[in-house]
């Protein structure tokens, strides 16, 4: 099997929680928008769209071991192959985000995008 991965990850263009919602709970935590998008060439298409809190500790340290266990669990519906892909890139955009941060943001925000082909190797 062939895989080809597309991948976009990015701060949000446009807030995802509402201004009104208490989050200060979520301080230090990423709200990751998350569309995966799964075709297997002449079989089967999954597509997931889900919302997920992330630690920034977790996020931003992706590749640690027991941070890339974390997320494997909470990106379970990923191929383990997949994700080995994109989590650097992931890393890189959250530590920038982080960097970046607005003192008076609570929570971060994170459109994760990922796009993923399978074919049969002829």
């Amino acid at each position: 099997m062939e895989t080809f991965i597309n991948l976009d990850v990015s701060p949000v263009t446009e807030p995802i929680l509402s201004k009104s919602q208490d989050i200060s709970c979520l301080r230090n935590c990423f709200y990751v928008d998350f569309d995966f998008t799964n075709i297997v060439v002449s079989d089967v298409e999954t597509t997931i769209n889900k919302g997920f809190l992330i630690p920034c500790e977790i996020l931003c340290n992706s590749t640690e071991e027991n941070h890339k266990t974390a997320l494997y669990n909470i990106f379970g519906c990923v191929p383990p192959n997949v994700l080995d892909e994109i989590l650097h890139s992931v890393e890189e955009c959250a530590r920038q985000m982080v960097a970046n941060k607005d003192e008076s943001c609570d929570i971060l925000e994170m459109d994760l995008w990922v796009y993923v082909t399978t074919r049969p190797i002829n």
